[in-house]
């Protein structure tokens, strides 16, 4: 597992976001949304400090995080070997993604890819929640999402 713990919590803002993520139908439960979360995050150049806004609470227990494992593995060796902002030094990114066991990694490690989940909550939201009120709104801002991510990665010819 990417974290060695039994189990995984939103805390705050982010617990309330990411419940109405998948409350909205977005996301058929919390633990697709860690799996998602931290790959937006780092991609769209967001993070996010914890908060406990509100006292929200919502956990994912290990039964849970077993299904998307290998996953959350690989989100935290990738953000772990990309992050050039994090650690500018290459020999340093390969060993935290590589050479350093789950259960040794260092807590600043663990705290800035929660950040990435975090700022990957938050823009998942606004990005698929938005202002809208009404579900025409809501998916109309999720088909411009949508198309966003894929005018990003298609190849322009």
């Amino acid at each position: 597992m990417y974290m060695d713990k039994d189990e995984h919590c939103f805390y705050g803002t982010h617990s309330i976001r990411a419940n109405q993520l998948k409350e909205l139908g977005f996301f058929p439960a919390l633990v697709d949304i860690l799996a998602v979360a931290p790959i937006v995050g780092f991609e769209y150049g967001r993070r996010a400090q914890r908060n406990d806004q509100d006292n929200e609470e919502k956990s994912m227990f290990l039964g849970q995080l077993k299904r998307i494992d290998t996953n959350a593995e690989l989100n935290y060796k990738t953000i772990m070997l990309l992050d050039v902002d994090y650690e500018p030094k290459e020999e340093k990114r390969y060993q935290k993604a590589f050479q350093t066991a789950a259960d040794q990694r260092l807590p600043e490690d663990l705290e800035r890819y929660e950040e990435y989940v975090r700022g990957g909550v938050d823009f998942l939201y606004e990005k698929l929640v938005g202002t809208g009120n009404t579900q025409s709104e809501r998916l109309g801002e999720l088909y411009e999402f949508v198309e966003s991510f894929t005018n990003r990665y298609s190849k322009q010819e």
